[in-house]
């Protein structure tokens, strides 16, 4: 039997990716190791969030320079620690290999995300813009309203985050 090469990828706190190369039969197993109790399990049998943080971070290492990403809803089956580190990596990434990322979300935490990147200096405000879409009974269309974010990380006041607050606390 071959000796196997052993490379670990951490994805924030929520696990370990495992790539085990033969290097006699040049085969890829990908496994995922659980970060509480440390059982490794295949990785069709991984949380979903972190597989498919597992898919962005290759696509987006992979993307050529000044490549356009479109990501839909980021947080979907994403705990919240994971994807706030998910944010931060797809902006530090696309910032420092020249790529655009659009991304659509319903998560004011994604928002908060990237001004916390933006306030940790990973990427400047202008690096980053932020859209509101918003719909009325009286005005039917969408309207496109941008959302400053700051150096401090501090965003301009967006539509609705006060009432949002209300029904949060």
């Amino acid at each position: 039997m071959g000796k196997s090469l052993v490379e670990r990828r951490e994805v924030g706190d929520t696990g370990i990716a495992l790539l085990r190369a033969s290097t006699l039969l040049s085969l890829l197993e990908f496994r995922y190791v659980d970060p509480f109790m440390y059982l490794e399990l295949p990785l069709h049998e991984a949380p979903d969030g972190f597989v498919d943080s597992l898919i962005l971070m290759q696509v987006i290492d992979k993307a050529p320079r000044g490549s356009l990403i479109v990501i839909e809803e980021p947080e979907s089956f994403k705990n919240a620690l994971l994807l706030i580190k998910l944010i931060k990596d797809i902006l530090l990434r696309a910032v420092n290999r020249g790529l655009t990322v659009v991304m659509t979300t319903h998560s004011d935490l994604v928002i908060r995300a990237v001004a916390k990147a933006v306030e940790e200096e990973m990427a400047r405000p202008d690096n980053v813009a932020i859209y509101y879409l918003e719909r009325s009974e009286e005005r039917p269309w969408t309207a496109v309203k941008r959302i400053a974010v700051y150096e401090d990380g501090t965003l301009e006041e967006y539509p609705h985050a006060d009432e949002v607050i209300v029904a949060l606390f």
